[in-house]
């Protein structure tokens, strides 16, 4: 009878099984953010857990309905654009990768009349609140806002953006450069730019 040594094989399973350990583990690249996990951007942001559990959950109500990839904790990116969520109680989101998550994210409509290519739809009246921000012609995207709200459409010039009921039906196109600081986005289920 021939002796067989399972040394080898049992350090190949064992070195097999701490790999798909630590995989299982890790976040991808592109939702590592500052390399920081979600939560501890959210505490190294000064969100205590209640708060960094409610905006977790924000986010993943928006990623169930609207779909793309949480990069951060506290915005999803999609094909061609991004939405970034406020925190409760705050009129504009935070950028979560730098500055240790206490600096104003980047609002690519902030400076009407750039003509920069993007339409923002802000949650809240007066361009506040949760920020969806795109720019891809074409794309079509749920517009998760349910009330109030406000936009700005900073296409290119005569480029125009859409906005659809949940029927389809045009509610209202709009011509750039054109803004609404008292918009409403009960009726508003879809969009669509250029």
């Amino acid at each position: 009878m021939k002796l067989v040594d399972t040394k080898p094989r049992l350090l190949l399973i064992a070195a097999m099984a701490v790999l798909a350990l630590v995989f299982s583990m890790q976040t991808s690249a592109p939702a590592r953010a500052a390399g920081l996990s979600f939560a501890a951007q959210a505490e190294r942001a000064g969100l205590n857990s209640q708060q960094a559990k409610a905006l977790q959950s924000k986010v993943d109500r928006y990623l169930k309905t609207m779909g793309g990839s949480q990069v951060s904790a506290n915005e999803i990116d999609f094909k061609g654009g991004k939405l970034t969520v406020a925190l409760p109680g705050e009129a504009h989101p935070r950028d979560f990768t730098s500055g240790a998550g206490r600096l104003a994210a980047t609002d690519h409509c902030a400076h009407y009349y750039d003509a920069n290519g993007y339409f923002c739809a802000y949650e809240g009246s007066n361009f506040t609140g949760d920020e969806l921000q795109w720019s891809a012609c074409g794309v079509i995207k749920n517009i998760n806002f349910h009330h109030g709200g406000s936009w700005r459409n900073n296409q290119t010039r005569d480029q125009v953006a859409t906005m659809y009921d949940k029927d389809w039906n045009v509610l209202k196109s709009s011509l750039a450069p054109e803004k609404d600081a008292n918009g409403d986005w009960y009726h508003v289920w879809h969009m669509q730019l250029c």
